[in-house]
């Protein structure tokens, strides 16, 4: 997991960071379909497992608004140590935030530098 944190925080410091945080979200949101009742989950399995992807939404999304704001936001390691932290409070969101990092990450298109070699 701490190459994938390094990549991560990599990423949130380059320009790709807003494409790689809604990336994330997105993720999270369709994974998060996958616990729903109507997907043939008991409603006990939902509850413990819906909240954990609003959470992590939240949590994603605040840093993203603050971002989009310029205002003051939390250290870019210290903001994937808390979500990673906060997946592992319950047991299968932490592999599911693994994944859709993983994911998103690799979405990220690399732009070539204007006038650079190609």
């Amino acid at each position: 997991m701490m190459g994938l944190r390094n990549e991560v925080i990599a990423c949130l410091a380059s320009t790709d960071r807003d494409v790689f945080l809604i990336t994330l979200i997105h993720e999270l949101t369709v994974s998060a379909r996958g616990a729903y009742v109507q997907a043939g989950n008991a409603s006990d399995a939902a509850a413990c497992e819906l909240p954990c992807y609003n959470e992590l939404i939240h949590f994603l999304s605040g840093h993203l608004r603050d971002a989009l704001l310029e205002a003051p936001r939390t250290e870019n390691a210290v903001f994937v140590d808390g979500l990673i932290r906060r997946a592992q409070i319950d047991a299968p969101c932490d592999i599911v935030l693994r994944a859709a990092m993983q994911h998103a990450l690799s979405q990220i298109v690399v732009q070539p530098v204007a006038g650079g070699a190609e």
